[in-house]
């Protein structure tokens, strides 16, 4: 097991502290590693092969998500007592919907033949999930139920998180519902439509629920966390398991393997964060993690030309990766980059290396464990006493 990380200026035995203190970063290492992979991922499940674990990037991208904005609120009401969802959402909406409509556009003007009125209204008010269970998906605005998905979670969660004041209700409250929306996809799934399940928000909810509750857990109580999660070949067995389970028939895949790739990809995404992985933090991979979010968004447009160009073998993947890195680049620096200066204004300042949140928390915890252990030896030297 590795027991020690050592890096420049600190030396940390516990990687569950290392977990606990990398979160209070400016800058979250592994994540944007994670994103361009996953990003990657999906290009490769809809240019190569269905056998690639495109639907568990999703799930990743869920279970990151719901950890991240959770992290990022947790942070917030510690440092200003409370949450501004006014201020969350301008955020959210200066951040997805620019990119978002501009696709839209090309869609609904550019494409021939272009795509219905009902699918882009769909895609633009963030229902396209389940207006695919009604209608069957369509291939150029496909990948957008996964963004109405995310974005139900973006609406909801802060307000439920702002009411809620008792993180041990609350992380209770999480785990309750993660469970019962992945007994929901299995339930629903096998009696009715796994089609339907692997749409719908209420199936897929437990991904990005386990990634709140995992948020939650860390922050409070990082040092419970079982230390066999930071196994290094855990992760590699992890990421086994869920690349079968992306060769399983459709049904199982929708339904068991959703449940079963969970716990799998929190613990990648748990060692990435701690241990800093190498190849993650390179800056290849940190600038595809920057423009995941219009590689998603343009991808099929990518691999729709490149299909076009009538390549063979390994060609069309090839060419639908460097088309979708082109157009994602040219969405990131031409439009996301301008909104996101924009959403600056809202966004909670945190400062470099350990913030001063991290600082406060464990200050607090520091104080607290000490008054415990007085609290202990005074009990203790009253018992000698009385003896």
């Amino acid at each position: 097991m590795m027991t020690e990380m050592t890096q420049p200026g600190r030396s940390v035995a516990d990687p569950r502290e290392l977990l606990f203190r990398n979160l209070h970063r400016r800058k979250i290492p592994g994540l944007d590693g994670i994103r361009g992979i996953a990003a990657l991922t999906v290009v490769a499940f809809h240019a190569i092969s269905t056998r690639a674990p495109g639907g568990f990037a999703v799930l990743m991208f869920f279970i990151l998500s719901g950890l991240l904005i959770t992290w990022l609120l947790l942070t917030e009401r510690h440092k200003t007592g409370g949450v501004d969802l006014r201020a969350f959402y301008l955020r959210r909406a200066l951040r997805l919907l620019p990119p978002l409509f501009v696709l839209l556009v090309w869609e609904g003007v550019v494409r021939f033949p272009p795509s219905t009125g009902g699918r882009i209204l769909a895609a633009a008010l963030y229902y396209a999930n389940y207006y695919g269970t009604i209608y069957g998906p369509e291939w150029a605005l496909s990948h957008t139920w996964s963004l109405a998905i995310e974005e139900h979670f973006y609406l909801i969660w802060p307000a439920i998180f702002r009411r809620s004041t008792d993180r041990d209700r609350l992380l209770k409250g999480l785990m309750a519902a993660a469970v019962l929306s992945a007994l929901y996809r299995l339930d629903f799934g096998y009696a009715f439509s796994a089609e339907y399940v692997g749409l719908a928000t209420e199936s897929n909810a437990a991904g990005i629920l386990a990634g709140c509750a995992l948020a939650i857990w860390v922050w409070q109580s990082h040092e419970k966390v079982p230390r066999f999660l930071f196994h290094p070949w855990l992760a590699v067995v992890s990421l086994l398991i869920v690349v079968a389970l992306a060769q399983t028939e459709r049904q199982i895949m929708l339904l068991w393997g959703f449940v079963a790739a969970i716990p799998c990809l929190a613990v990648i995404l748990l060692q990435a964060v701690a241990y800093e992985w190498r190849f993650l933090e390179n800056p290849v991979a940190r600038f595809l993690g920057r423009i995941s979010y219009s590689i998603y968004l343009w991808h099929i447009v990518a691999v729709t030309a490149a299909r076009y160009l009538r390549l063979t073998g390994w060609l069309p993947y090839g060419a639908a990766i460097l088309g979708a890195v082109g157009i994602a680049t040219l969405s990131h620096f031409a439009i996301e980059r301008p909104a996101l200066r924009l959403a600056a204004r809202w966004r909670q300042p945190r400062g470099d290396g350990l913030s001063a949140a991290a600082g406060q928390v464990e200050a607090g915890r520091t104080g607290l464990g000490e008054e415990r252990k007085t609290r202990a030896r005074a009990r203790g030297k009253a018992a000698r006493t009385r003896r």
